[in-house]
């Protein structure tokens, strides 16, 4: 599949949230490349957080990224309530 995709490929990246831990590693191994995960807007402004692409175990989106500042909010409009 690799060769099929040109040869070059150095990653992948899942956006939107974390893969089912199975369905990673059977990407990574199908196209021989690492499966990063991330979260965001990505319309908007891009990654918040995601993991790296030595992170082989899956489940997760990483740790925030250093360029990002995240800070949890109560938002009463909508009933939501962070602690």
């Amino acid at each position: 599949m690799r060769k099929l995709l040109g040869g070059n490929i150095r990653f992948f990246i899942s956006g939107g949230g974390s893969l089912d831990v199975q369905i990673k590693k059977f990407l990574s191994v199908v196209f021989s490349a690492p499966i990063v995960e991330a979260y965001g807007a990505f319309e908007t402004g891009g990654f918040i957080s995601a993991t790296s692409v030595f992170d082989i175990e899956g489940g997760h989106v990483g740790g925030v990224l250093p360029c990002n500042i995240m800070q949890l909010r109560s938002v009463d409009s909508i009933n939501v309530v962070t602690n």
